[in-house]
C-alpha cells in the first residue's frame, strides 16, 4: 500500500493483477518483477532476504542461488523445476523463489539443490551423485537402468532425453553412485596403470579411522593386463559407466 501511494504520488501507474487463484496472482507479480530485475539489477532483488515460510499453506520460500552456479539455474530450469515439482519457481537476481504448499515448497527446493548438484556435459546431460539409499520409500522417482552401450548414446546427444523430459515434465538426471556404493564388495573394476589396464574384482571394503574408504582387490586372469592407449577413465565419464541408472523425478 506504502509502495503504491508513492507511486500515486509521483504520478507513477499501477498494475492490476487478476486471477482466480493467490498462488496465480502471485507468481505473476514475481515474474513482473523478474522482467524488471533483468533490465535493472537490484531494482527488486535487494528488498528481498532468504527466508523458508513455517506454514504448510499456501506460502513464498526465498533461496539464494550461488554465484558459481547461476549459469546452471538460469539455463532453463525455471520450468522443467516448476513442471516436476507442482510448485510455483521465478527467479529474481541470484534469488530463487518458491511458491506453494509446504509440500510443494519442499519438493521444489530439493529438485532445486539436487540441479545445482548436478554435472552437466556439453550435450545437456546431467549426472547427479546419490546413494541407492536416497531414493528408498520415495514415490516421486522412476527408475530405469541403462545399460553400458544405452548411456553411452545418451552421453553423446542427450537431446532425445531432454525433449522427453519436458514433453514428460519431469527433472531426468543420471545417477552416478557414490565411491562406497561404486566400490563396494562384488563390484568389478577396472585399474588403469601407465598404458596398461587389469580388470579385478572388490572382495573387501573398510572404512579407515580417518573417513577413507580402503578396498582390497583381486585380479582375474592372474593379473593379465590390456593396453589401453587413449583410453579415458571412469571418473572422467560416469555416466557411461556399466550399472547406470536414469532417474525421473516429479
Amino acid at each position: 500500500a506504502a509502495a503504491a501511494a508513492a507511486a500515486a504520488a509521483a504520478g507513477g501507474r499501477h498494475v492490476y493483477i487478476l486471477g482466480s487463484t493467490r498462488r496465480a496472482r502471485s507468481l505473476a507479480a514475481l515474474r513482473l518483477m523478474a522482467a524488471v530485475e533483468a533490465k535493472q539489477e537490484g531494482h527488486f532483488s535487494q528488498g528481498f532476504t532468504p527466508r523458508i515460510a513455517d506454514s504448510d499453506d499456501l506460502d513464498t520460500d526465498i533461496v539464494e542461488i550461488p554465484a558459481s552456479k547461476i549459469d546452471l539455474a538460469m539455463g532453463g530450469s525455471r520450468e522443467l523445476l516448476q513442471w516436476a515439482s507442482g510448485c510455483g519457481v521465478v527467479y529474481i537476481g541470484y534469488l530463487a523463489f518458491f511458491i506453494g504448499t509446504g509440500a510443494q515448497r519442499k519438493i521444489g527446493r530439493q529438485y532445486f539443490d539436487w540441479l545445482l548438484a548436478c554435472e552437466e556435459d556439453s550435450s545437456g546431460l546431467r549426472t547427479l551423485r546419490m546413494a541407492k539409499k536416497d531414493l528408498e520409500g520415495r514415490e516421486d522417482v522412476t527408475v530405469m537402468p541403462l545399460e553400458a552401450w544405452e548411456a553411452q548414446l545418451l552421453a553423446a546427444d542427450a537431446s532425445p532425453l531432454l525433449h522427453a523430459e519436458a514433453a514428460g515434465a519431469a527433472l531426468a538426471v543420471v545417477r552416478a553412485p557414490p565411491a562406497a556404493e561404486a566400490l563396494g564388495a562384488g563390484a568389478c573394476v577396472h585399474v588403469r596403470r601407465g598404458w596398461q589396464t587389469f580388470a579385478a574384482d572388490v572382495v573387501e571394503e573398510t572404512r579407515s579411522a580417518d573417513g577413507k574408504l580402503e578396498i582390497r582387490l583381486v585380479l582375474h586372469n592372474d593379473g593379465e593386463a590390456h593396453p589401453s592407449f587413449g583410453a579415458a577413465s571412469a571418473a572422467a565419464a560416469p555416466a557411461s559407466e556399466e550399472g547406470a541408472e536414469l532417474l525421473f523425478f516429479g
